[in-house]
């Protein structure tokens, strides 16, 4: 099984937090890009049920 993920850190190279984007099958993330608000963006490919939320709800992927 294939698990993509999303760790930050700060400009001192502290950990910030880290999120698991997962689903049952194998994921993929394939490009991560951060705006001038810093906000994330993460473009990849979930197979099967995918909780993308953190709340354990399930939308099929594919």
């Amino acid at each position: 099984m294939l698990i993509a993920f999303v760790t930050v850190f700060d400009s001192g190279a502290v950990w910030r937090w880290a999120r698991r984007l997962g689903s049952t099958s194998a994921d993929y993330a394939n490009a991560v890009s951060v705006d001038v608000a810093g906000n994330i963006m993460v473009a990849g490919k979930v197979s099967g049920a995918a909780d993308m939320n953190g709340d354990a709800s399930a939308a099929g992927g594919g």
